[in-house]
């Protein structure tokens, strides 16, 4: 049987879901148990397979970069990335200066 701290059970625990059964209210640690007990190895790849059969990768990785894109101006939106942070000065040499250069320490020992 499957081992019982391995991904291959856990995913079954994941993805195969009672009808009626809410995601949520799911027991993952008893039902990985369980199918790690009861599942050979070539049944839980088969069920991993049809899985992605009915959920392909490309689908999902759609969806995960359009959440990615919503999180994205959600976060920009919040935190503006393009305000300066001080005016560009000139300095007596003609040269331009956007502040930040540190000052020497004059006078002190």
């Amino acid at each position: 049987m499957l081992a019982k701290d391995g991904l291959l059970a856990r995913a079954l625990a994941v993805i195969l879901t009672e009808k009626g059964t809410k995601v949520r209210d799911k027991d993952l640690e008893g039902l990985t148990s369980f199918f790690a007990e009861e599942v050979d190895f070539a049944t839980a790849l088969e069920a991993v397979a049809c899985f992605f059969e009915i959920n392909r990768p490309e689908s999902i990785l759609n969806r995960l970069t359009e959440l990615t894109e919503g999180l994205r101006k959600t976060i920009g939106t919040r935190f503006p990335s393009s305000s300066p942070s001080s005016p560009a000065e000139t300095l007596p040499s003609g040269k331009i200066s956007s502040g930040g250069s540190p000052t020497p320490n004059v006078g002190h020992t």
